[in-house]
């Protein structure tokens, strides 16, 4: 069987084949016909022919998957009181998303570092002790952490077995999360675990994570089992029966934009071989803190949106426990109706100092200025905007509000 999952003219997709979560779905494209055609289940041989294509990997996973991808996720967002999931549209949809998006996480390439945010409490207390913190899985703000979203043939009794073997299994999990997004893309990471940028990013060293918690495994298996598979339904047996841990490393794909990374402990296993502390917080929920050396960490950044005493107490902190250490100062500059997003390398309190004084520059109110310029200059300064890769109403903007800053600075 095969099923049409979206047509309009000149471009209708066909999945082939089963849904077997372990297979990787081919799509039948025709980009000739200008007819569209009804979406639903139908025979192999319907959609035969010259103008039907068997796109390769490659094509599927640059153009099908982001097409799919945002058709089911709308199909979830707007049609949530109608049973969508049961269409055999959704079914085969779902299915291929689901398993061409665990083959585009497998050939991405391994990241140089992992992102961690910090509250700015988690930030001072980590800097302090030297140690990241494991927690317990019951409390991250999914409310389905855990949770198989199954879709297989296990029936009633088989599912019991599998909660009550993953309840008992829950005693012993703890978990750190990260991400691989770049420090642009963790703005709504900062948002929702930095204090609303208020926090701290630190970012660690990939290969000396891999290193710590995957010792014995292949790089390749060590990666693609931390990397978080974002998925409509698991439906993979093995799963369920083999690895309860499994379940941790999966999550509903709503969350597909946190790049996730996961290492998840066992508190009875990793005990004997890491350097670690059990702790509890004020409800009584434990924790493993595990210490993490220098050669740990790339760099440390402070939110945009902390103020400078915040920023002065983690700077002698860090400074403190690592010496010399790249630490990144991030803020958002504005001047008049333009914003610009900065980011300073800083290495003396000085360095720190300045940077909040240009900030506070940069906000103290709008500059106006009328400039008048001849042919040449104009055309000098739109040549060396488009080298630097600006439009030249922003290259004058950084120019000018650089200057102030110096004179800022001289005062």
């Amino acid at each position: 069987m095969a099923c049409v999952v979206y047509s309009c003219p000149h471009f209708t997709v066909v999945i082939l084949g089963s849904l077997n979560a372990s297979d990787f779905p081919q799509a039948r494209v025709n980009q000739e016909d200008e007819k569209t055609f009804g979406c639903g289940e139908v025979e192999d041989s319907e959609h035969v022919g010259e103008k039907w294509k068997i796109w390769s990997e490659e094509l599927v996973l640059e153009v099908l998957l982001p097409l799919l991808r945002e058709m089911t996720e709308k199909v979830m967002m707007f049609n949530g009181s109608y049973n969508w999931e049961n269409t055999s549209v959704m079914k085969y949809a779902m299915a291929a998303v689901d398993c061409w998006e665990k083959r585009s996480m497998e050939k991405r390439e391994k990241p140089r570092y992992l992102l961690k945010c910090f509250s700015l409490e988690a930030a001072k207390a980590t800097l302090e002790s030297g140690r990241i913190r494991f927690s317990h899985p019951d409390i991250y703000n999914d409310a389905l952490e855990g949770v198989c979203v199954w879709d297989g043939p296990f029936g009633d009794d088989e599912l019991q077995k599998y909660d009550a073997g993953k309840r008992e299994n829950l005693k012993n999990v703890r978990i750190c999360c990260f991400s691989e997004r770049s420090s642009e893309g963790m703005l709504p990471h900062q948002a929702y675990y930095a204090d609303e940028g208020k926090g701290v990013l630190i970012f660690f060293n990939t290969d000396s994570l891999l290193k710590k918690y995957a010792p014995k495994e292949p790089e390749h298996d060590a990666i693609s089992k931390r990397r978080m598979w974002y998925v409509y339904r698991v439906c993979t047996e093995k799963q369920l029966k083999d690895n309860l841990l499994g379940v941790y490393y999966t999550k509903f794909c709503s969350w597909r934009h946190e790049y996730e990374w996961r290492i998840v402990l066992d508190a009875e296993k990793d005990v004997k071989r890491l350097d670690l502390k059990v702790v509890h917080d004020k409800d009584g929920k434990p924790f493993m803190d595990v210490s993490f050396k220098r050669e740990e960490i790339d760099s440390i950044m402070l939110g945009p949106k902390m103020d400078f005493a915040d920023a002065k107490d983690i700077f002698e902190k860090i400074l403190k426990k690592f010496g010399k250490i790249k630490v990144i100062a991030a803020g958002e500059f504005e001047y008049g109706s333009y914003t610009r997003r900065r980011y300073d390398v800083i290495q003396t309190l000085e360095d720190l100092k300045k940077f909040y004084k240009r900030k506070g520059l940069s906000t103290a109110g709008s500059h106006e200025i009328t400039l008048t310029i001849d042919d040449s200059t104009f055309n000098a300064w739109n040549k060396t905007a488009m080298e630097e890769e600006k439009l030249l109403h922003q290259w004058c903007v950084d120019v000018i509000n650089e200057t102030l800053d110096d004179n800022g600075e001289n005062e």
